[in-house]
């Protein structure tokens, strides 16, 4: 991980690896969608072709809309 980060530390989007629970706060005020944070893979539609990596996580939010109430 440290040699990845290494090689994009210049990049205009470099590469930062976060914990399952660090993904997940940055979904603090939105509705998470099932499965919530997750492997890309683990996804119900997801292909068999997916990249398996222990790196990555995955979730889909949704920001409720406040003024609709």
């Amino acid at each position: 991980m440290e040699m990845i980060e290494n090689i994009y530390e210049g990049a205009t989007s470099p590469v930062v690896f976060r914990s399952q629970a660090e993904v997940a706060e940055m979904f603090a005020g939105w509705r998470l969608l099932p499965p919530g944070i997750v492997r890309p893979w683990q996804w119900p539609d997801e292909d068999s072709l997916s990249p398996r990596t222990a790196y990555l996580y995955a979730g889909v939010g949704v920001k409720e809309d406040d003024t609709a109430r």
